[in-house]
């Protein structure tokens, strides 16, 4: 996968040494925390129109809403790559 520190973009990065991927060598499942797994879950809730909190999306914190972008953008990307279709 692209390299998360540079992004692919640093012939001197420490973490992909300049071939801009990483490789993971164990279930990418185990890199992903508790808080994010969450996150992932209620992203996917709000975005089927169930919010965490009891009302609109006016009522929904800022860093949960940010979180939700990040995730939904990062879905579309994906399926885009793979070329999956709901």
């Amino acid at each position: 996968m692209t390299c998360t520190a540079c992004g692919g973009k640093n012939e001197k990065c420490e973490r992909c040494k300049g071939w801009g991927h990483e490789r993971i060598t164990q279930c990418p499942r185990k890199l992903i925390d508790r808080q994010t797994w969450r996150l992932l879950e209620l992203a996917d809730f709000a975005d089927k129109g169930s919010f965490p909190i009891l009302a609109g999306v006016l009522d929904q914190s800022d860093s949960f809403l940010s979180g939700c972008r990040i995730a939904w953008n990062e879905t579309k990307y994906w399926k885009a790559r793979n070329r999956v279709t709901e």
